[in-house]
C-alpha cells in the first residue's frame, strides 16, 4: 500500500509528536526526582548536623564537670564550672528533640535516638550527678569517679551511637545522590533523543536523496508537468518527503525538485 503524501507527512510528524511526548514525559520525571533528593540531602544535612551537635554538647557537659572536680582538688569547688555542664545538658535535650523530629520518618534512626538518650541519662545519673554531690559534700569520692574511667566508659559508647547515626544519614544521602545523577543522564539523553528524532524527522532517513529525474521514465518524451510529479514521488518514496514539503513551502509553492529549481534533485 501505498501512501499519499498528506499521509506521510502526518506518519512523521506524528513520530516526532510521539517521541517529543515520552522524552518530555522522562525529562519531567527525571527533573521530579532530582527535586526530591535534593530536598531530602538538605534535610539529611540537618540531621547529620544535629547529631555532631549531639555529641558536642556532651563534651561540653563533661568538661563543666571536669573543671568543677579540678577546682575541687586544688581548694574550694568553683560553682562557675558547672554552668558549662548545665548548659550543655539543655541545649542536648534542644538537640535531641530536634533531631528525633527531624527523622520520625526512620524507625531505625529514632531507636538509635533512643539508645543515645539512655546512655547520657546514664552518664548523667551514675556519673555527672553523683560526682558532684560527692564534691559537694565534701567527699573526695566524688573525684575518684570520675578518675576510675566510668565517665569515659560511658561517653565513649554515647560517641560511637552518634557516629552510627551519621553514617546511616551519609549513607542515605550518597544514595540519593547516585539517584540525581542517573535521573540527570536519563534527562539527558531524552534531550537527545528528541533532537535527533525531529531532525530525522525534517531529513528524512538522512542516506538517500530524491534521485533527479524518475525511474524508468524518458524525461525527453515527459511533459515538465509529469516530470515533476514523478521527481516529486522519486523524493517521497527514498524518504525525502518532509525536505521536498518544506522546501515546497519556503519556495512559495514551487518545489526543490521542481524543473526550474534542483537543490534536492
Amino acid at each position: 500500500m501505498r501512501l499519499n503524501l498528506k499521509a506521510k507527512l502526518g506518519l512523521s510528524f506524528g513520530a516526532v509528536i510521539a517521541t517529543v511526548a515520552v522524552s518530555g514525559y522522562m525529562i519531567y520525571d527525571s527533573v521530579s526526582t532530582i527535586q526530591q533528593a535534593q530536598q531530602w540531602n538538605a534535610h539529611t544535612a540537618q540531621v547529620i548536623d544535629n547529631a555532631g551537635d549531639l555529641d558536642e554538647e556532651m563534651v561540653n557537659q563533661e568538661n563543666g564537670l571536669r573543671g568543677y572536680l579540678l577546682s575541687a582538688a586544688i581548694g574550694t569547688p568553683n560553682e562557675g564550672f558547672l554552668e558549662s555542664y548545665e548548659a550543655g545538658k539543655m541545649a542536648f535535650a534542644e538537640k535531641l528533640a530536634k533531631t528525633k523530629e527531624l527523622t520520625a520518618d526512620n524507625p531505625t534512626q529514632q531507636k538509635n535516638l533512643q539508645d543515645l538518650e539512655a546512655l547520657a541519662n546514664e552518664w548523667s545519673r551514675d556519673v555527672a550527678e553523683r560526682a558532684i554531690a560527692l564534691t559537694r559534700a565534701g567527699s573526695p569520692e566524688g573525684r575518684a569517679l570520675e578518675v576510675s574511667g566510668a565517665g569515659k566508659k560511658s561517653m565513649d559508647s554515647l560517641r560511637a551511637k552518634a557516629a552510627e547515626i551519621i553514617a546511616i544519614e551519609e549513607s542515605l544521602m550518597v544514595e540519593r545522590t547516585a539517584a540525581m545523577e542517573s535521573a540527570f543522564s536519563t534527562a539527558y539523553n531524552a534531550v537527545i533523543a528528541s533532537i535527533k528524532r525531529i531532525v530525522s524527522g525534517l531529513s528524512g532517513d538522512g542516506t538517500t536523496r530524491c534521485s533527479g529525474r524518475p525511474s524508468n521514465v524518458s524525461t525527453s518524451i515527459v511533459p515538465p508537468r509529469l516530470r515533476y510529479d514523478a521527481m516529486k514521488r522519486s523524493c517521497i518514496s527514498n524518504g525525502w518527503f518532509l525536505s521536498f514539503a518544506l522546501s515546497t513551502i519556503k519556495m512559495g509553492g514551487r518545489s526543490a525538485c521542481s524543473p526550474r529549481s534542483r537543490i534536492f534533485c
